[in-house]
Order: structure tokens, then C-alpha cells, then sequence
């Protein structure tokens, strides 16, 4: 089996392996898990050929953020799995959102980083998502000055819960932001 462009790793709270993958080959979003010993079967996330994944454990449930690459979304997206079904919300479908998406969390609380493009005006931001109080995500502008596109980007929370991005601006340099 062939497998896409992008794929991330986590452990759950027993230390055992969850992997979800572009599988290019059916254009869908796949997980597998090593239970400490063998592989499971592979699950069907998603049947949309999603991008730049990345995958996580809130202390219950793996969760993935990713890229809708379907034509009609090309949205920012989170599925959860609870067993053995996976569910899904929309993050951001403000325009073309969600690549080079990054997701941490630090005690159950989760965020999400990304690119945001607005292909009118051919520009490009970095955001950050976190689900909000009563319901949906809020979300903020991390950098506005991304002209040239960002990427490559890893978010992580320091020891007291805050947030930080990092990304590459291409024909620039790496940075670094607090959000």
C-alpha cells in the first residue's frame, strides 16, 4: 500500500502507537494503532485525500487536525476518535485554510496552528484555533505578514500552558511567535 505525502505519530496513555496518514492510493485519511505488540486494522478516517496532518492524545481520544483537500472544502478540520468511530468539526472554512496545520495539547486543553491563504488577494497568515468556551472554535491571527507563505509549522506549550508557534517564511527565515 502506497502511502501520501504527510503522516504524524502520538502515543496514547499507555505509551502504544497511533499513526494517521494521507493514504494516496484510496485519496482518503488513514489511522492504524500498535496496541504494544501488533497493528490493527487500518481505519478509514476520512474518505477526502486530507493533507498536512497532525495527530495527537487528549488523555481520551486520539485526535487529528487536517487539511481538507477536497476541491468544494479546503477547510481546516478535527476528527476524533472515540472507539472505533471517528467523529468531525469544521475548525476554520474561512477560504483556503488549514495547511501546515499543527496540533498540541497540554492538559486537555487543545490548539491548533496553521496557514490561512486568501488566494484573491494571494496572501497568507498563520492562525491559531482553540475550541471555544460555549461552542466552535475561536480563533487568531498569529502573523499577518506571511506574503510569501508559511509552512513547516510546530506548535508546542510551555510548562505553564502557553502557547507557541513556529513556522517558515518562504524566501525568509524560521519563526518564532507567541500566541
Amino acid at each position: 500500500m502506497r502511502s501520501g505525502n504527510t503522516v504524524s505519530i502520538a502515543t496514547d496513555g499507555s505509551g502504544h502507537v497511533g499513526v494517521v496518514y494521507q493514504n494516496a492510493e484510496l485519496a482518503e485519511v488513514d489511522f492504524r494503532y500498535f496496541n504494544g505488540s501488533s497493528w490493527g486494522a487500518v481505519q478509514k478516517v476520512d474518505d477526502d485525500p486530507g493533507i498536512y496532518m497532525s495527530l495527537g492524545w487528549d488523555g481520551s481520544h486520539f485526535q487529528t487536525s487536517y487539511y481538507s483537500s477536497k476541491s468544494t472544502l479546503r477547510d481546516l478540520r478535527l476528527a476524533t476518535l472515540s472507539g472505533s468511530t471517528w467523529s468531525f468539526q469544521t475548525i476554520d472554512s474561512s477560504g483556503d485554510v488549514g495547511r501546515s496545520t499543527s496540533l498540541a495539547i497540554y492538559a486537555g486543553k487543545i490548539g491548533i496552528a496553521y496557514e490561512y491563504t486568501d488566494t484573491t488577494n494571494h496572501n497568507s497568515q498563520m492562525r491559531y484555533a482553540t475550541p471555544g468556551l460555549i461552542s466552535g472554535w475561536d480563533k487568531q491571527t498569529v502573523d499577518l505578514d506571511t506574503t510569501d507563505g508559511g509552512g513547516n509549522t510546530s506548535l508546542a506549550f510551555d510548562s505553564l500552558g502557553s502557547p507557541a508557534v513556529s513556522y517558515y517564511i518562504a524566501n525568509q527565515a524560521a519563526r518564532l511567535a507567541p500566541v
